[in-house]
């Protein structure tokens, strides 16, 4: 038998995660610069500006900085982020002119 404080404990958990699921979801991975996509993880950021656009990092002045420490600056970088780390961590940083 639960007691009435039990119960009113019980619904205010249920409303609280009806609530939180019908919350929109904020990406967390940067927007793509061309576009309103949010790639995953690094990897797909990169193919995405491959596959998608036709272009690449340096083209757009962009890198990728992962939560790792590696900086993706070249297309072929990623596949030493999916070794070292998963890449789901990344920032958007603007390449500095020489």
């Amino acid at each position: 038998v639960f007691s009435c404080w039990k119960m009113q404990f019980i619904m205010f958990v249920h409303n609280l995660t009806m609530q939180t699921n019908m919350c929109q979801v904020t990406p967390v991975t940067p927007q793509c610069v061309l576009c309103e996509v949010h790639p995953k993880t690094a990897c797909g950021y990169v193919v995405h500006l491959k596959k998608h656009h036709k272009t690449t990092l340096k083209a757009c002045e962009i890198y990728l900085t992962c939560a790792c420490g590696l900086n993706h600056t070249t297309h072929n970088d990623y596949k030493k982020n999916d070794k070292k780390c998963s890449g789901l961590h990344f920032t958007l940083q603007k390449l500095e002119n020489e």
